[in-house]
């Protein structure tokens, strides 16, 4: 189905407030530098990551597909050059930007590799590109979505690229030196009871629900109220876990032609 931003975007930041997102802050910012930067978020969405950098004195740029997304990003920032466009015919001359980062968005993408030959051609002799993201190839997680959803595990494994695969993209398109690690680790357990009334299983907390079709979704839910009421039934209650691993992958600009 694919998610609609512009349905999900003003309830969309309510995540930032479910978490902290503390690794990733940190990575982002190591990432950056501490020296004023020019910095291009390629799928900035309501710009709260532009926030983070602008308020540590980065020039930035923001480019999202959703123009709902936008004016959310916008409200935030107003001196910020936002743009709407897409990651795959960034609307940049080449070489201005000292840093790019793509922050859960690759994914959403229509051609993942074009936009990395995009990045690595905006990007300046000594620009570096960020990535963040999901890998269920690494079956280093667990999730309730994924356990009760299951067709979500099998999207997300097709549209999320495994790290090595992302590394071997980024050196196609021309960066090297590329390393993956993890930038941040989700772990929270809920109730089912206090997860399905407080709305922290809704189709818009996240796009593995709201990609669902209806029928997908509603058997999800089911099986989980089937799930909670059997428990109970035993006297115990039914806990729902996460525990997720967002990579960080950063690839330098690989020296071309005049630039060596």
């Amino acid at each position: 189905m694919g998610t609609n931003y512009e349905e999900v975007a003003p309830t969309y930041d309510q995540r930032y407030d479910r978490h902290g997102y503390a690794g990733i802050a940190a990575t982002l910012l190591s990432h950056v530098g501490s020296a004023p930067k020019s910095v291009l978020e390629v799928g900035c969405g309501t710009g709260h990551w532009l926030s983070l950098l602008a308020g540590h004195g980065h020039t930035v740029t923001g480019l999202d597909a959703s123009r709902g997304m936008l004016d959310k990003a916008h409200a935030k920032l107003p001196e910020a050059r936002l743009v709407h466009g897409l990651a795959e015919q960034v609307p940049f001359a080449s070489g201005c930007f000292d840093r790019v980062v793509m922050i859960n968005t690759l994914h959403h993408f229509t051609d993942p590799q074009r936009a990395l030959h995009e990045a690595r051609r905006v990007l300046s002799a000594s620009g570096r590109v960020l990535i963040i993201g999901l890998d269920p190839s690494s079956e280093l997680d667990s999730w309730v979505i994924y356990d009760y959803f299951p067709s979500s595990l099998q999207r997300d494994r097709a549209r999320f690229p495994a790290t090595s695969t992302l590394r071997s993209w980024l050196s196609e398109a021309g960066f090297a030196a590329a390393r993956s690690f993890v930038a941040e680790r989700i772990e929270h357990t809920l109730t089912a009871r206090a997860a399905l009334e407080t709305g922290a299983l809704a189709r818009h907390t996240t796009s593995q629900l709201s990609d669902l079709s209806d029928a997908e979704y509603a058997r999800g839910i089911a099986a989980i109220e089937r799930a909670a009421t059997a428990a109970e039934a035993q006297g115990t209650t039914l806990s729902l876990h996460a525990r997720l691993h967002l990579f960080a992958t950063v690839g330098n600009v690989e020296p071309m032609g005049d630039e060596a």
